[in-house]
């Protein structure tokens, strides 16, 4: 007997009978009041993308000479903001730094929310998000290797000029050498190539 394809439709059913309920709530009570704060147990793959890249995006900043840096002790406050935004649509966004961290470490409210999102996704992004963070910090290390890597070529460079320059400075009386010192500072790699040739043209006369 061939093997039967399950349908949409059943598939949907099956889902809907499996899936946990797709808001939890957290319920705090004192002083005869009861807060609750509803949290998403998942989120979609648009979302879940945003919500990466939204993190990775805070954590990475630009320094006053244009240099991209990676800020770790952002990522916690960057990581709470983010939860809030995508699991807690009830939460305002303008909580502000100090209640943020207050939910963080000097209460439960931050571990509740993580508690009542799904485990499974919640690894994921957990998982996705110190991927993403890696990987943004190779390609940073990998720029910076070539700017050294580069670096040192053009030190290579002006070396060899320089010794090509110095070769030629037999011959010359003091004052020309004296000169020919105090241009080396100024001249480039090329530069220092082409006053080998002019220094070259001095001697011969």
């Amino acid at each position: 007997m061939a093997d039967k394809k399950l349908s949409i439709s059943k598939l949907d059913k099956l889902l809907k009978a499996k899936q946990s309920e797709p808001v939890n709530l957290i319920k705090y009570e004192f002083e005869q009041e009861t807060i609750e704060i509803p949290v998403k147990r998942y989120i979609n793959l648009d979302e879940t993308i945003g919500f990466v890249n939204g993190i990775v995006n805070s954590v990475f900043q630009i320094d006053d000479d244009g240099n991209e840096f990676y800020a770790p002790e952002i990522l916690d406050y960057a990581k709470a903001l983010h939860y809030i935004e995508y699991f807690c649509p009830t939460l305002k966004l303008e909580l502000g730094s100090d209640r943020v961290f207050s939910m963080l470490y000097s209460t439960e409210i931050m571990r509740d929310i993580y508690k009542h999102i799904s485990p499974a996704q919640y690894n994921h992004l957990e998982d996705s998000i110190d991927a993403a963070i890696a990987y943004k910090l190779s390609i940073l290390a990998s720029g910076e290797r070539s700017k050294i890597e580069k670096a040192i070529t053009q030190i290579e460079a002006a070396g060899q000029a320089l010794e090509a320059l110095t070769a030629q400075f037999s011959g010359i009386d003091e004052e020309k050498m004296q000169a020919a010192i105090e241009n080396i500072a100024t001249l480039s790699p090329e530069k220092m190539v082409g006053a080998v040739v002019d220094i070259r043209d001095i001697t011969k006369k």
